[in-house]
């Protein structure tokens, strides 16, 4: 019996394996649905042999729980607006110029907007708002709730992904950053910038300890972090944080500078990473003006209030009795509006850890 439960066990593991090589190639060539599938599948079988926190599971979970979130970001990209439906967003913008978007009809959920944060590796276009395209609005229920539900079930991934990379110490510092980068990610995704605002902090702590933190990947958490603070009107931090995006951009040009006469295609790099900086920079003067507009609206409440007491407006402007200025129109993407918590759970996709 012993001998048939180890070569049963065995016959589970190599089977585990070869799905985590066809589910990272999946992955890594963005056939989400298929990596999915089968990622859930080692995740499963790793758990029966191992445990639901074993150390072997690390690495498995979190490509699980980011192949969940491509398919969930690209689900939203793929929807179909039927016809009839406004789906063009005609609002541009210029440096330090945005309108204030209508507020919302009664009975209908509001939508925050938000701009598609750089990812690491990429170029100019990370750090651009994308003011010139059409967004999609979700418009199919089924569509929506599947898109929730990816995202909750990648929630709960990375929280045992946590538990594992923690427990490595110095060994899982880089896993644990991305972890908690992925789930400042979902976070932002559903409006919530207070918890994005957390973990992105988390994983830059660890980060900036790393003997090599990579410039360009810190550049992406603290432009994503700015936008968080922005969404909550928390204009001084936004500023900081989008001035060290670009710090760690400077440090990118710096090193490529290094290296010698530049080809052309480092000198094409420099270029778009310059580009990009102005793009930032560009955002920090929107910020600035509208915090200038949201203490000149306090100044003028407090001017004809009755009650002549000044509110900490100068700390945190959100505090005052008026309701601070919708500052949403400064980002472009679209977000679902729903907490990590709020979804259900994909039982087709996820796998059995008990």
């Amino acid at each position: 019996m012993a001998s048939s439960s180890r070569e049963q066990s065995q016959e589970e593991i190599d089977r585990a394996k070869e799905l985590l090589s066809s589910g990272t190639r999946n992955y890594y060539v963005k056939d989400y649905d298929h990596a999915v599938e089968d990622l859930s599948q080692v995740c499963t079988l790793y758990s029966d042999v191992y445990g639901t926190t074993a150390d072997e599971l690390g690495a498995p979970y979190l490509l699980y729980a980011k192949a969940l979130i491509a398919l969930a970001q690209n689900e939203v990209k793929l929807i179909d607006i039927p016809e009839g439906e406004d789906s063009e967003d005609s609002e541009s913008e210029s440096c330090g110029e945005g309108e204030e978007p209508k507020a919302p009809e009664a009975k209908t959920e509001e939508e925050a907007e938000a701009g598609k944060a750089p990812e690491a590796g990429g170029s100019k276009k990370e750090f651009e708002d994308d003011d010139d395209d059409e967004e999609e609005q979700t418009t199919n229920p089924e569509s929506t709730e599947e898109d929730i539900t990816n995202l909750q079930l990648a929630w709960e991934i990375l929280e045992l992904a946590v538990t594992i990379f923690t427990s490595r110490g110095k060994n899982g510092e880089s896993q644990l950053a991305e972890c908690h980068a992925e789930l400042a990610g979902i976070s932002f995704e559903n409006n919530n910038y207070e918890e994005a605002v957390r973990d992105f902090t988390k994983a830059m702590a660890i980060l900036v300890t790393l003997p090599e933190p990579d410039q360009r990947h810190l550049a992406e958490l603290y432009y994503k972090m700015g936008l968080s603070h922005m969404m909550l009107n928390n204009f001084n931090d936004s500023i900081e944080a989008l001035n060290k995006a670009c710090e760690c951009l400077d440090n990118v040009i710096a090193k490529n500078k290094e290296k010698g006469v530049p080809g052309d295609e480092i000198t094409e790099l420099i270029a778009e990473l310059e580009d990009s900086k102005k793009d930032i920079y560009c955002k920090i003067d929107e910020i600035k003006a509208s915090k200038m507009a949201v203490l000149e609206d306090l100044t003028k409440t407090c001017a004809t209030s009755p009650d002549k007491s000044t509110p900490e407006a100068s700390k945190s402007p959100s505090s005052a009795n008026q309701k601070p200025t919708n500052i949403s129109h400064l980002i472009k993407r679209k977000k679902p509006d729903a907490t990590p918590s709020e979804g259900g759970s994909s039982e087709s996709k996820k796998p059995k850890l008990d």
